[in-house]
Parts: C-alpha cells; structure tokens; sequence
C-alpha cells in the first residue's frame, strides 16, 4: 500500500484533528433532543470530513498502523489453559459431588457447535419413515444437569440425541418429554440410590420442583401479576458416593418400554477457570473425547496501574511518557501468512478448514482471525479442533459476553412512534418499549465511558482511537435523532439513524461486518424478474472498497450532509430498509413488509408536497393520492378482519385492497354461508348516525372517541401521517382537514341504492361487529 497517492497518517496523528470533527456525546448522560441543536454543532463539511474522510482539500487520509509501531523490546509470553470440553461416561466424574438443579433453565448457556464433532441424532418424518443425520452439540435437544462441587465454573449437560425433532426451533426439552424423564426415570433414580436423609430434601416430582422454582415470584406478589412466572433457579447437593449407582439406574432405566427414546443420553461438561480442576475431576471417568482450550499470550511487562480519580478529573497525570503502556495488535499480513501456510499443508486439509477475519474497530491492517479445521481433516483428527489470534485489548470493554451497542433491538428508536405500535399490532403484539431501549443506549454509552476513562492515558493511542470511532457513530445517530420532526419520523431519516446503529455495532468489537451489505459493500445486482433489464440494483457504504484503500471504513459520498438524508441516485438503492424488529414478525412478515411500505409511500408524498407547495394543482393531486392511499389501506384492514369469511379466489385481491367496499363487491367476495348480507338493528347500538361514524373512523386525534384495540390499525397510522402532511404544508386546522375529507372523494363508499348504507365497523355496547349501516332506519347489516 506505500503506492498509494494518498496521504499516510498514523493514528496518533489522526486523533490530534479529532477535536474539532464534532462534540462529546459519550460522556452525556441523556440522549440529545431538537432543543440541542445537536446538528448545529456540527457544519455539513465537518460531518463529510468525520465519516467519508474529505477535507476541503478533496483528499482522503489513509489510516496507516505501521506509522504509530514501536518495537517492544520488553514482552513476555504466558501459557493459559482457558476452558476444557469433555464427554464423560459417568456422573461420578464429579469427585466432591453435584449440586444439582432438577428445573431446566429458560435459556440455556450453550449457544454454539464449539468447533466439536457433530453427533448423529434420529428422528420420524411426518410419513413415520426414520433418519438420521448429524446435528452440532447445541442442536441437541439437553438440559443443564448442574455443577460440579468444588469447582462452579464446570457445567454438566445431559445430551438427548434421539429426541430431536426435525421442526424444532430450540434444543430445551419439551415440557411432556422433561415430565416423563423427571418421573419415569431421574427422581426414582436419585430416590433409590441416596438415604431418606438425603432425599428427604429433593422435590419428589416434575410438578413438585416447578411450583417450588415459581413459589417466590407468585407467593410474596402484593401488588402485580406477571404474565409469566420468575423462576428461582433451587439446586440441590447430590454426595459423590452415589453418582456411579445413579447412573447406572438411568441407563437400566432407559432401556425399559416407555423410555426408550431416551436411550444413547450423553453426559458433556464443560469447564472455565481451570485452577482446581484436577481437585475436583477424576479422570477415570472422562473419555478420549476431551477438548483442552490452550492459550498463549504475549503482554508487555511494564506494569499498569489504576490512576486516582483526582487526577482523572483534572486531567493531571504525572509523568505520562514513562508510564505509558504498550498495546500489542496482531498485524492482518501475519495473519494470513500464517493462514496461508496453514493451508498449503497437505491436500486433505487444504479444502476442508475455514478461516474467517475480524477486522477491529473498522481498521485495514489489525484484526482477528480464527481457523477451524475440517471434519475430516487430518489436523482434527490429530486433535487440533480450531485456532484463534486476537488482541487481548477486548477485554477493557467486555462483560461477560456483552459487547458495546450489539443489541439489535436498539434500532427500533430510528422507527416513527406510530409506524412501531402499528407493526406491534400487525404483527401480533411483540413489543419493544422506546424507554427500555433509550436506558439501554444511554447505559452501554456510560459504560463504555467510564471504562476508557481510567484506560486512555495509558494506552493512549488504541483507546483514543476506539473512543473516537463510538463517539463518532453515537454523534451521527443522536445528531439525526434530534433533528427530525418530533411529530413524524421520516422514512430517510429513519434509513440514516439505522445505518449510524449498525456501524455501532463494529465501532470496537471485531464482529463480521462482512455480512452487513449496507456497511461492506458499494455496489452489486441480484436477479430480478420484475426490474425491465432483469436485475436489482443494491448499494451500501463501500466499507470493503475504503478499508482496502484507505485503511480504515471511511464512508463513500452517497450522503447529503445538509439534511442528513442519502443522496440521489444512491437513495433508492441503499440497504438501510429492514430494522431488526420488522424480521421479529416471521409468521406475519408480508403484512409488516406492506405497512412499512404504505408509510414510506406518505413520506413521499409529503416530500412532494413540501417540494411543489407552491404550486396548488400539484398538492391537489398529492391530495387526493394520499386519500387513496388511506382508503386502499382501510379497504385490506376491513377484509383482513374478514378473511374467514371470503372466498378462496377473492382472498389475494381482497387482502391487497383491491374489492370495493360496495355491497355488490362485498357481498360477492363473501363464502356462500355468509351471502346474502343480513341487516342487524337494535337500539343499543352505539353508533347511530353517520357523520359520528366517519368521526369515529377518520377524524385525527383530540376527541372523545375511544379507539381501544384498534387505533393503531394501518390504515388509522397512514391517515395521521397524511392528515399531520396536509396540516403542515397547507396549514389547515383539524377542522378544516375534517370537512374537506367530507367533501372531498368519499372516505367511506356508499353502495349503490343503498339508502346510506356504509361499510365500516360500528359498535353494540358489549363487543365490536363488522357491519353496514344505514342512517335513515338506523339498522346495521351484520356479517
């Protein structure tokens, strides 16, 4: 790369322009709003300059890392052995015995294949032919059996291969089969091995240890139910001296008529922190199948030390160039040299091993990388499972397994208000809370801040830099956050505020940005029989095409940094379309999919109208379409409420808003049980005039009706977007807006010959029914 015509900076040198590229929203304890006047903090040319690189001179820096090297002299290399994975064939393998917890837990801790062999499960198909295949260790269904005394950071799993079933979605046990296995096969076990003294404190059935798990979170409740139950995860002490007995009663157990699919049960441990291992395992009872996680670590041996408060808050550190530490990074050309050599081995290898890069905090030249060898490669059976090499500088930020700003969830705060508790209702009640979000954003900032606080004037440099890049992504997303209208969220604002969260999530981990196509790529075409040339166009911020170049994930221009919108031609094309909660809603995913896209056709439709608000006969038209809109939106709501009762044939036309609401149209579309339409009357109908039922479904907000369990419908969401669209650029007031929606093309159609009969939803004082109704008899027609 010293070709390159660019200019090659350090780090270091970099961070020293930094101050003036943008404030500190890090240290903020509360997410910025309008009244900041955060984006007036910042020019346009300052935010092109933070996250595209450009200057005013048109150049883009290349962030070099061989210009901030030092050599260390003064590094020293340790051995660690991190974790062990074994299949035991006994329980006894647990020499001071098992604290045993006889509930499973809601989620269990075993997420991953662990780079371990996979295991051959059997299961039926729908037809009841049998097969078998090989699924990873986490695929299995399994429950967490307990700790081993002595030792807490070893696990115990107990592996169920042949009740697999090819249509799960998890690996827990089902409730019937953990039943069967508690009563039939463990508690009779455990009650005929151990004394009365023992099992006197055991749960004595599957039914016993479930209400004890749930009597604390229901039994001391005074003033709120929970929907669901807390469990208290109870573990209870299995002695040593028993554990082979049981064992063996399980294996006797499960080969009797009734338990048979409980058969091949499979013990696998799993162990962290190994100091007191060989205090607490006996190695008699382990098997050839055991996994040791060897680590090797090199660290300068300088030593570290906490600075005091006082100096942090006045900034006086003493001596800071005798006391600065050294950060060791792995260089990505070592990396895939050693990943080259590795693969030149011998021709089995060659083709089976995977190795995957991790770039860190979206630099070129540093990262991880992990090599796994292949099944049947001649390394794993010589033993060697998987190798990784990573900087060990993670670990300043890391708790537990919890990174900075990876929930996803926390895109749900770029969503408009109304278009979220729509979805919420579409899609079946998922909810995801604004304020819960908001906590957890602001919490992983402070967290993040306080954990560099204390760290950057040691490790100057690399922690600089990290604290730049999530500050300059945390700025980008709040600057968009305050500058949208309070009112109505943008669909292009809502895409910028998406693609600022998703950079988060790279902003320091070393996560696979490679599979995020918005943030890795430029621009690529996918078949698509419905575009004229056969392909669709898709574009993203150019990631792998700046770090190539430059070093570092600059953005490609496709901004306009004035109104914080993506430019034109590359608006269309952007991948910044899906938030993470849309994909929550699988079973309901078409509906939310059209939802999202009625609302970015009004966001449209409101640009129009800002852009030609000088020129009536266009906001005219804009008008009317939006009208359209609304009512096509309001024609799928009434048939989905419906569609049990509509014709196979007229299902698609009727859920796409395509039939008329006329009686004629109506009645056609209905299954032959339901034809023909049946007028319903009586005087506890709620509603009885229609100028109070056009209020009731169209009129915007401020009045007396009460809209339970359907005022967030799609069609309701769309008209308050229209109707605030209209209010704005033309500056009506709410009852301007309401007379001319009478006057204009009909909200609500009236069926031919119909006397004022209106197809709508109308209320008896006990439950809502779906009906006509007619003004002059005030009698409703009932489906």
């Amino acid at each position: 790369h010293m070709e390159d015509p660019n200019e090659h900076i350090s780090l270091a040198v970099y961070l020293e322009f930094t101050p003036e590229l943008g404030p500190d929203v890090l240290s903020n304890e509360a997410i910025a709003h309008q009244k900041d006047d955060l984006a007036g903090k910042m020019s346009p040319e300052s935010r092109r300059q933070a996250f595209c690189g450009i200057d005013s001179r048109a150049e883009i820096p290349h962030i070099c890392l061989d210009e901030d090297e030092r050599v260390s002299s003064d590094a020293g290399v340790t051995f660690d052995v991190d974790s062990v994975l074994a299949f035991p064939s006994n329980l006894a393998v647990a020499k001071r015995g098992i604290r045993w917890s006889p509930t499973r837990m809601t989620v269990s801790d075993l997420q991953s294949d662990l780079h371990l062999r996979s295991i051959p499960v059997t299961y039926l198909d729908g037809s009841g032919k049998q097969h078998q295949v090989h699924r990873p260790v986490h695929q299995i269904p399994h429950y967490t059996f307990g700790r081993v005394v002595g030792f807490e950071d070893i696990s115990l799993y107990l592996l169920f291969p042949n009740l697999y079933r090819e249509e799960q979605t998890c690996s827990k046990l089902r409730d019937e089969d953990f039943r069967l296995w508690m009563d039939g096969i463990l508690l009779p076990a455990i009650y005929q091995c151990y004394s009365a003294a023992h099992v006197q404190h055991y749960p004595s059935s599957y039914d016993h240890s479930r209400y004890n798990a749930t009597a604390r979170g229901v039994e001391t409740l005074s003033q709120r139910v929970h929907p669901v139950a807390r469990e208290q995860q109870l573990v209870y002490f299995l002695p040593p001296e028993a554990l082979a007995d049981v064992w063996a009663n399980i294996l006797i157990r499960v080969q009797e008529p009734g338990f048979r699919q409980f058969q091949d049960i499979t013990i696998f441990l799993q162990a962290k922190n190994l100091k007191y291992w060989a205090s607490a395992i006996d190695e008699c009872h382990t098997t050839t199948d055991v996994y040791f996680d060897v680590g090797k670590e090199t660290c300068p041996q300088q030593a570290s030390q906490v600075v005091p408060w006082s100096q942090l808050a006045a900034g006086a550190i003493e001596d800071p160039t005798e006391k600065r530490a050294e950060t060791l990074l792995y260089r990505r050309c070592c990396l895939e040299s050693y990943g080259l050599q590795v693969s030149s081995g011998p021709a089995g290898d060659q083709e089976t091993q995977k190795q995957v890069f991790y770039p860190f905090s979206m630099l070129r030249d540093t990262g991880s990388l992990t090599i796994e060898t292949g099944k049947r490669s001649l390394r794993r059976a010589a033993g060697l499972l998987y190798s990784q090499f990573y900087p060990s500088v993670k670990e300043v930020f890391a708790a537990g397994n919890v990174y900075p700003f990876t929930n996803a969830a926390i895109e749900t705060l770029a969503l408009d208000k109304n278009l979220r508790k729509t979805w919420e209702l579409v899609g079946g009640g998922l909810s995801h809370q604004p304020e819960a979000l908001i906590k957890a954003y602001l919490y992983t900032k402070l967290r993040y801040y306080y954990a560099s606080l204390g760290s950057i004037f040691t490790t100057d440099t690399l922690l600089r830099w990290v604290r730049w890049n999530i500050n300059k992504f945390c700025l980008g997303f709040e600057m968009v956050y305050s500058f949208q209208d309070p009112h109505f969220v943008t669909w292009e604002h809502t895409r910028m505020m998406l693609m600022f969260l998703r950079c988060l999530q790279f902003s320091y981990t070393g996560g696979l940005i490679q599979k995020v196509g918005g943030c890795w790529r430029d621009v690529r075409y996918q078949p698509d029989a419905r575009q004229p040339n056969g392909l669709r166009r898709y574009e993203g911020l150019g990631f792998r095409r700046t770090m190539e170049m430059y070093g570092y994930a600059w953005f490609l221009d496709k901004i306009e940094w004035n109104t914080l919108t993506f430019r034109q031609p590359h608006a269309a094309y952007m991948m910044f379309n899906n938030p993470s909660m849309q994909t929550v809603y699988r079973a309901r995913y078409h509906q939310v999919r059209d939802v999202r896209i009625d609302f970015i056709r009004v966001d449209k439709a409101y640009q129009w109208m800002l852009e030609f608000s000088a020129i009536p006969t266009c906001l005219d038209l804009v008008e009317r379409y939006l009208r359209e809109l609304c009512l096509c939106a309001f024609r799928k709501d009434v048939f989905f409420h419906v569609k049990s009762a509509l014709k196979p044939e007229c299902m698609e036309a009727a859920l796409s808003g395509e039939i008329p609401l006329c009686y004629d149209s109506v009645n056609d579309a209905m299954l032959k049980e339901y034809q023909p339409l049946q007028l319903a009357h009586g005087n506890r109908l709620a509603v009885k005039d229609i100028h109070v039922l056009f209020a009731w479904l169209w009129k915007s907000t401020d009045d007396h009706f009460e809209r339970q369990g359907w005022s967030e419908k799609p069609y309701r969401m769309l008209f308050q977007q229209s109707f605030h669209a209209v209010k704005t650029v033309r500056e009506y007031d709410d009852q301007t807006l309401v007379e001319l929606g009478r006057l204009s093309a009909p909200l609500i159609q009236l069926p031919p010959n119909s006397n004022g009969y209106v197809f709508g939803k109308a209320w008896t004082d006990q439950s809502p029914q779906k009906a006509w109704f007619d003004e002059g008899a005030e009698t409703k027609l009932k489906l």
